[in-house]
């Protein structure tokens, strides 16, 4: 039983409320939450049965607090004036329910009646679930209602709501090269570089990676674990190519014809020994080649990233996903030699680096729009 209020006398007992929170978990490694206003209302419906298992958690009572531990999951009450509710996993916080964190609401104007959890999210962290819809969402974001209000004294109601960041509330992370091979710049970079501050709501965050394989795989490692984005793009430079090309599949297997920026020449070297031969982009390529095209550009579909940096940055990025982050999705495009670059060469298609960051705009947004990709006739024949 969870008093609202502070009990330190018979008198604020008076016109006060009381939730009754049942904690129980009926599978290994879950954990169930329930809260209870008055038990004995008229069922609503429609009602779904829930599935109960046959688990029997530890429970007990520890220095300073209640515990329920199932599998690698615990879960600590801790009573009192600070009251409040721990998950833990495998003895780390996932989060939290401090004082005011659980409540039962009326709405005085209608009747309705509501119960409320508020669970603590650090910055950068995201909540899987199914979300509103009963999907697979990734909830990491909020849908904002904005309203001005008194909400009166010892309340946690603002007067004013404002949104930050106007509303962005994830990141793309887009990534490009230095230059390479002798050319004074990347256009993969250039065209980076020239990316509006954010596309569909979302951020724009950028990163400029080294040529060299393992090398630029960690900067994106890192960028990813600090703030794991929606997802990530790469784009390097495929000089000869007459348009933007995303990239199908990244191979295990670098085989460079030239030596990286740190003089690395791998032949014949798998890029994770005993991983898997190849990775698909878990971005939707063709519907990108569609959107880039759309929007006036040439662009085509590339089944093959070569088997330099490129390559080897796709494989590595789609491994480090799959490994440590399913749920974000990542791909590789490739962008034609710069006209500044193609002038100093006999006959090399080139595209206007302007154009090139049109391009990725639109490709990005084809990425946002949808996941699985569209059924588009883009096979070769050889």
């Amino acid at each position: 039983m969870c008093e609202k209020i502070n009990l330190g006398s018979a008198c604020n007992t008076l016109d006060g409320g009381l939730l009754t929170v049942r904690i129980t978990s009926t599978a290994v490694n879950t954990v169930s939450v329930r809260l209870v206003n008055h038990m004995g209302a008229r069922q609503t419906m429609p009602g779904f049965p829930l599935h109960r298992g046959n688990e029997t958690p530890e429970t007990g009572k520890a220095d300073g607090f209640w515990f329920l531990r199932s599998g690698d999951l615990e879960t600590r009450v801790y009573p009192g004036r600070e009251y409040r509710v721990e998950f833990l996993h495998k003895g780390k916080l996932l989060t939290s329910s401090g004082p005011k964190g659980m409540a039962h609401v009326l709405d005085q104007a209608t009747g309705e009646t509501y119960a409320r959890e508020k669970l603590e999210l650090s910055v950068g962290e995201s909540i899987y679930g199914l979300g509103e819809r009963f999907g697979p969402f990734v909830k990491n974001g909020q849908s904002i209602e904005m309203w001005n209000a008194d909400g009166g004294t010892d309340s946690e109601q603002a007067y004013k709501n404002i949104p930050l960041k106007g509303g962005a509330i994830m990141s793309l992370l887009v990534t490009g090269f230095e230059p390479f091979g002798g050319e004074p710049i990347n256009p993969a970079w250039e065209a980076v570089k020239g990316l509006p501050e954010s596309v569909g709501g979302q951020e724009i965050r950028r990163l400029c990676l080294p040529v060299a394989g393992e090398g630029a795989v960690n900067r994106i490692r890192d960028a990813v674990r600090k703030e794991p984005p929606l997802l990530v793009l790469c784009v390097g430079q495929a000089g000869g190519r007459f348009g933007v090309t995303p990239e199908r599949v990244g191979l295990n297997l670098d085989d460079y014809g030239i030596p990286d920026n740190d003089g690395a020449q791998p032949v014949d070297v798998p890029i994770v020994p005993g991983g898997p031969a190849a990775y698909f982009s878990t971005l939707p390529v063709k519907a990108m080649v569609q959107a880039i095209r759309e929007a006036g550009y040439p662009a085509s579909l590339s089944h093959s990233a070569g088997t330099y940096v490129c390559n080897h940055v796709l494989y590595g990025l789609l491994h480090f996903l799959a490994q440590e982050f399913p749920a974000v999705r990542g791909g590789f495009v490739h962008v034609p030699y710069a006209v500044s670059q193609a002038a100093e060469k006999t006959n090399a298609p080139s595209m206007a680096i302007r154009d090139m960051s049109a391009a990725l705009e639109a490709a990005l947004l084809a990425a946002l729009r949808q996941t699985a990709d569209s059924p588009l006739l883009f096979g070769q024949t050889h």
